[in-house]
């Protein structure tokens, strides 16, 4: 059975991505190009998140939903209300952060996932 608190974290970085993005004044870094890394630190982040709540989802079940969510971000941000611009390099930063986060972590899933051995580095023929 998979602990509560990871799905917990994922829906909570959920809601806090969705209300940072639908907040009329858009928080920004001072650095150059602050929305991307923004966008960049979300994804990696809920990616990351998903992994660790969902660990028996397919990763590719993961990927579509938070493209779908990074799309669903700039459909809310393109709306007149919320006075901010969509922005398709903002999803696409969204996806390929996504991808390449999941893409990465699908091995580690694998190897050392649910009913797999935590004992890193031990070859699976020693394991009691």
């Amino acid at each position: 059975m998979t602990p509560r608190w990871p799905r917990v974290l994922f829906w909570s970085a959920v809601t806090f991505c969705v209300v940072m993005a639908s907040l009329p004044q858009q928080p920004g870094l001072p650095v150059e190009h602050g929305d991307k890394v923004l966008h960049i630190a979300a994804f990696a982040t809920l990616a990351v998140l998903a992994v660790l709540a969902f660990p028996s989802a397919r990763i590719g079940t993961i990927f579509v939903g938070l493209a779908c969510l990074g799309g669903l971000i700039e459909v809310v941000q393109s709306l007149p209300m919320i006075n901010r611009d969509a922005s398709l390099a903002d999803w696409l930063a969204d996806i390929v952060t996504a991808g390449a986060v999941l893409i990465i972590a699908e091995p580690i899933r694998r190897r050392y996932g649910p009913g797999q051995s935590r004992n890193i580095g031990m070859p699976k023929n020693r394991r009691h």
